[in-house]
């Protein structure tokens, strides 16, 4: 994920809710791995991501940040290895409130591997 924003003041944002049902899952027990943009210069992006990163790590989740240097643009998330969520959309209050996005939701065990083949390769590149 490119940026993914917590907000203190707004505890019901969509953001809020989908970070919450991360580490509600993780807490039941699901293999939840979150790769977050790491920049090298302390900007909003930075930020937000170190900031919510700290929040999955407190909640159980595995978090790990792109080398510096190396832009993590991407937006996915795996379900159960065959479904796969792939799109524009940050998790920031504009993307999911304001923005013009898309993401798409392709429902294939083959395109599943394809994608958990893929995280595992950039999961492999990142730093905690």
């Amino acid at each position: 994920m490119f940026e993914a924003s917590y907000y203190e003041k707004y505890p019901n944002s969509p953001t809020n809710v989908l970070i919450r049902e991360l580490i509600a899952a993780r807490k039941r027990g699901v293999d939840v791995k979150v790769i977050l943009e790491k920049r090298k210069d302390r900007d909003r992006t930075q930020e937000n991501n170190l900031k919510t990163g700290r929040l999955l790590s407190e909640g159980g989740v595995e978090v790990k940040y792109d080398p510096v240097g190396v832009t993590t643009h991407t937006k996915l998330l795996i379900v159960d290895g065959e479904i796969g969520i792939v799109g524009s959309t940050n998790w920031t209050y504009s993307a999911l409130e304001k923005n013009h996005e898309v993401s798409v939701l392709i429902r294939s065990p083959e395109v599943g591997r394809n994608l958990h083949d893929y995280f595992q390769r950039v999961w492999k590149t990142c730093v905690n």
